[in-house]
């Protein structure tokens, strides 16, 4: 392997001995052929008699193919929803933005829908220009994820271009 392949493989083996817990861990290595390829890892110490520490065992299976295909399921449903009508979002338990479509994104004043991941309601450029207390926002949030059930609810917002709107949003948890 090329040294930096190997320093990397080195110390997650070193981490896992020190550890002594097994491990699954991604580790990139060149193939016989000198091609890159992504190894998913299960590593465990290997144990004497007495229970003392003699090395490592490990099995890695190649997941370079079924990383490529998950890679382009997830930018396709990623396309999907970024060019979906309305505004699409979701958060997580603590509030935080994980994500949201295009519309979402230039409503509240971001230049790319990448950048309201981590993110909460009080961040956000329309929130902050407007009437509107976070708090209550959060509070439906908050209530559609402790029930389990959708609601409707409309809420007011002014968009970055500074008009005031209302909107009709339907909340589900996120399961």
């Amino acid at each position: 392997y090329p040294i930096d392949q190997a320093e990397k493989i080195v110390e997650a083996d070193k981490a896992i001995l020190l550890s002594g817990k097994s491990q699954a861990v991604e580790e990139v290595a060149n193939t016989g052929d000198g091609q890159q390829a992504l190894y998913l890892s299960y590593k465990t110490v290997l144990k004497n008699k007495q229970g003392r520490t003699v090395g490592l065992v490990g099995v890695s299976v190649d997941i370079t193919d079924a990383r490529q295909q998950e890679d382009a399921r997830k930018e396709f449903l990623e396309n999907i929803i970024a060019l979906m009508p309305g505004h699409v979002y979701w958060v997580d338990r603590e509030g935080v933005y994980q994500g949201c479509n295009d519309e979402q994104a230039k409503s509240a004043g971001l230049d790319a829908r990448e950048n309201i991941i981590g993110k909460r309601n009080a961040d956000l450029p329309w929130n902050l220009h407007s009437n509107i207390v976070p708090e209550l926002l959060d509070k439906v949030n908050y209530e559609v994820m402790a029930c389990g059930k959708s609601k409707m609810v409309e809420e007011p917002a002014k968009l970055n271009n500074g008009t005031t709107k209302t909107f009709l949003s339907s909340k589900v948890p996120l399961k």
